[in-house]
């Protein structure tokens, strides 16, 4: 066979950033260059937190997804709030995170499965706690030397594949031990010991 299938369900990427502040930067001018309907998630309590922060300090209305957003609004919502929720005509979902069990980020997929029009983007900036065991630093270093700028995204399959690996490696080394701590990556890893 010559074509291959295409899968049905949402097509999913990582962008990643060499900091969490480069992150935030982009992806929030991104907003409010380009409105529309877009849902932004969140794992973590202080992700949150930086995105209200940030969307205020530019002028970005957010809604929570109990409210009625027209088709210029962006709705922010906990990741862990997806399945209890219903959002209309959104057709991208925005992760401004990852989490550090791979599975929990499947939650995002799973809740979009199905709807093959729907794109989910994971931004995630390399010195945040998450990536922390996989040795960012040595990448950036090497970014930097490279002479790439801090705000240029990456996007790459070969990123992709080293998050979703590193972080099913330590899904693996976890187990089902792990504690569901939701205020921040820093206290989820530093509980679990990562």
């Amino acid at each position: 066979m010559f074509f291959k299938k295409k899968p049905k369900g949402p097509t999913k990427k990582y962008i990643a950033y060499m900091s969490k502040m480069a992150k935030y930067l982009v992806v929030m001018t991104k907003f409010s260059e380009a409105p529309g309907q877009q849902l932004i998630v969140y794992f973590f309590d202080q992700t949150r937190s930086e995105i209200e922060q940030m969307s205020q300090a530019i002028g970005i209305t957010l809604k929570s997804p109990n409210e009625l957003a027209n088709e210029n609004d962006l709705i922010l919502c906990s990741a862990y709030e997806l399945g209890t929720n219903q959002f209309g005509s959104i057709n991208k979902v925005v992760a401004m995170e990852v989490h550090p069990i791979g599975s929990t980020n499947e939650l995002i997929v799973k809740r979009f499965e199905g709807e093959t029009d729907m794109e989910i983007e994971f931004h995630l900036g390399m010195d945040e706690a998450a990536l922390a065991p996989f040795g960012m630093d040595r990448i950036t270093n090497i970014m930097k030397q490279m002479g790439m700028q801090e705000n240029e995204p990456i996007e790459h399959s070969m990123v992709a594949r080293s998050i979703e690996k590193g972080l099913a490696k330590q899904e693996a080394k976890l187990g089902s031990n792990h504690q569901d701590i939701r205020t921040s990556q820093e206290d989820w890893m530093s509980a679990n010991k990562c």
